[in-house]
């Protein structure tokens, strides 16, 4: 019994040895290959830099070696909605392009024009999203096209890019009734009124029309479903701004919630994806006239079926560029109205021109017109209002 424990304890110490031997050799592999890594990336770097005659930029001092106040800062930022000017304090501070730890990972901040230009034009080539990114918005987006590198992105543009340039809007009477109802529930009583949220209401349901084929309607009708779907829409997207900011750490993140909204957008997104594949096979079946198919109102997600019946690459693209299309319409039109409110001589001068070019309902034509117009929607931001 005795000589049983005392070979039981060794047993347990031999293996307690070995366990320690596994660990260290286990840890000591991690160390040389993330040195290993490090070292390749400071050598790519090296050459880049004697290559373009460029230098480093200037770091954001740390007070510890992993930037954990910058990402406490940046947390508490996001949670009191000023992070985008600590963004611009932090420029205004170390300059147009400085860099920044995360973790063990250097991140480069820039803002500098000739800078982005390289990045998204002259050598678009030599830069991808990251994994960083992927991650965050995969279950949101999969492989759209704002998800994907090289050959994956190239197929993805050339699809996109053709139904695009063949599906573009002249008729603009789609976009009378969404601003009617935009308008009627505007306060009239001149009391104040947020538009934010109108604008984004208003852009979801002009996207979806154009883009599913059908409305949201969520400015003509509030019922549950479409309130749901906004809602959805906003706290998915959230919720992938979340775990990207959290890099590795997103999987301490509560993601319950998240899965729920993305549910939710996928539920009502699937029934259009379906009428897609169903006008798919029709325009595919020789039998079936070609005017039958013609007939059907057209639409971005039909269009798109005719190229690929392949039913999650049609709701990750449409998917992708409805958030593209809605987002950046609303952003845009909330900081010009946020900005004209507050420069009288510059409404005045918009409405000027409209009322001199325009006499009923706008026509395309009539847009083309309106070159007052089209730079204060191109230019909406404080810069832009000083004359």
């Amino acid at each position: 019994m005795t000589e049983g424990i005392v070979d039981m304890l060794y047993l347990f110490h031999f293996l307690g040895s070995w366990t320690r031997i596994v660990l260290s050799v286990f840890s000591a592999t991690i160390i040389v290959k993330l040195w290993h890594d490090q070292h390749i990336v400071r050598r790519k770097r090296a050459e880049l830099l004697r290559q373009y005659d460029c230098k480093l930029p200037s770091a954001r001092p740390h007070k510890d070696p992993f930037g954990l106040e910058d990402m406490y800062e940046a947390t508490q930022a996001a949670k009191s909605k000023t992070w985008l000017e600590r963004q611009r304090a932090q420029y205004e501070e170390f300059g147009n392009t400085f860099s920044s730890r995360f973790l063990t990972t250097t991140v480069i901040n820039t803002i500098e024009p000739e800078n982005i230009k390289t990045v998204l034009q002259t050598k678009f080539q030599d830069y991808g999203i990251g994994e960083r990114r992927k991650k965050a918005f995969a279950p949101l987006l999969g492989k759209a096209i704002i998800q994907v590198d090289g050959i994956e992105w190239r197929h993805s543009r050339t699809r996109i890019r053709k139904i695009l340039t063949t599906h573009q809007v002249h008729d603009v009477s789609v976009f009378e009734r969404h601003v009617a109802a935009l308008i009627d529930v505007i306060p009239k009583d001149g009391s104040t009124v947020d538009l934010k949220d109108l604008f984004f209401r208003l852009s979801a349901d002009i996207t979806t029309d154009l883009f599913f084929g059908e409305s949201t309607l969520s400015l003509h009708d509030r019922s549950a479903r479409n309130v749901d779907f906004i809602h959805a829409v906003h706290a998915a997207q959230s919720g992938c701004q979340d775990r990207w900011q959290l890099g590795n750490l997103a999987v301490l993140m509560p993601q319950r919630d998240f899965r729920k909204h993305v549910g939710i957008v996928f539920a009502y997104v699937d029934k259009y994806v379906e009428r897609a594949l169903e006008y798919r096979r029709v325009f595919l079946d020789e039998i079936q006239s070609p005017a039958d198919t013609r007939s059907v109102r057209p639409d971005f997600l039909k269009e798109l079926a005719k190229t690929t019946g392949d039913r999650q690459v049609l709701k990750d693209e449409i998917l992708a560029l409805f958030f593209a299309g809605s987002d950046t319409t609303a952003a845009a039109l909330t900081d010009l109205f946020f900005e004209v409110s507050r420069k009288p001589s510059v409404w005045q001068k918009l409405r000027e021109e409209v009322e001199t070019v325009v006499h009923g309902t706008p026509t395309a034509q009539d847009l083309r017109k309106t070159p007052y117009v089209e730079k204060c929607i191109k230019e909406g931001n404080p810069q832009s209002f000083r004359y």
